[in-house]
């Protein structure tokens, strides 16, 4: 039970997708015969660069060379308001999801993304410029919209 396997397992445990909680993943790693503390999860998540998006622990291809990268559109249902300003597009969510919610912008196959910023509650999503700004909101928008969660509430600054 060396650090690497359980290290490996958890990897193993992350690429098939993302995992919903620290005791989710204690729970399997016990059931194949890795007891180890919350505190240790906590250190191999970290270590591995393991990220906590809206849908739980993942593997990040932002900070891990070599981690799958899924074909998909970003989840947006927890996105309050889209804007733009500039060259950047402007999201606004409950506290504690920017970060998730970047993450999961970056990872999307969404183009016109060139970079993001993330606060507590605000994501700022770079475009190339003002005009592909402009079309990525209404993209967001949309896919937020398809959630069903929120209704629209897009507004240009």
């Amino acid at each position: 039970m060396s650090k690497a396997a359980r290290q490996s397992l958890i990897r193993q445990l992350l690429d098939r997708g993302p995992i919903a909680s620290q005791d989710e993943l204690a729970r399997a790693l016990d059931h194949a015969g890795f007891a180890a503390t919350q505190a240790t999860i906590s250190r191999d998540l970290r270590e591995l660069g393991a990220v906590k998006t809206a849908e739980g622990y993942a593997l990040s291809s932002l900070t891990m060379p070599g981690a799958r990268r899924v074909a998909r559109e970003p989840k947006l249902d927890h996105v309050m308001t889209i804007a733009t300003s500039g060259s950047f597009v402007v999201l606004r969510t409950p506290p504690g999801m920017a970060q998730p919610t970047a993450i999961d912008v970056e990872t999307s196959t969404l183009k016109g993304v060139v970079g993001t910023i993330a606060g507590d509650d605000t994501v700022f999503v770079a475009a190339p410029d003002a005009k592909g700004a402009r079309a990525l909101a209404k993209k967001l928008g949309t896919l937020r919209d398809k959630s069903g969660q929120h209704p629209a509430r897009r507004k240009n600054a």
